[in-house]
């Protein structure tokens, strides 16, 4: 299974993003292989809809769980169409996080979170 974590660099051992929609990266990993992939996020500097571009490249890239730190409406819903499975992470290196995932320690987000304007 592939899982996206939103990352703050290019390596599983980049710092976890704080921002799921403005990460600088999506570290796309196989739960399987740990084999991983970097791609960077083009709605980082976006000026609206930096949520939806984000569930964009991750569903472009064949995920089918995405782990940030929450997840706004747009993002939210974006992903659900796509049929992928949101969790929620706190900090630590994209390492850390998918140790957490494999470990059953994050929780799934059922709902969109209300997580204002960040510009």
């Amino acid at each position: 299974m592939k899982i996206a974590i939103a990352a703050s660099g290019n390596s599983l051992d980049a710092d976890f993003a704080p921002r799921f929609g403005r990460s600088a990266y999506f570290v796309i990993v196989d739960s399987e292989t740990e084999e991983w992939t970097a791609l960077p996020n083009p709605g980082m500097g976006a000026g609206g809809g930096a949520g939806v571009q984000a569930a964009q490249v991750i569903s472009n890239s064949g995920a089918q769980v995405a782990i940030g730190p929450n997840f706004g409406p747009n993002a939210f819903n974006a992903l659900r169409a796509a049929g992928i499975t949101m969790y929620s992470a706190r900090g630590g290196s994209v390492r850390d996080v998918l140790a957490q995932y494999k470990a059953g320690q994050l929780p799934e987000i059922r709902a969109a979170q209300n997580v204002g304007r960040h510009h």
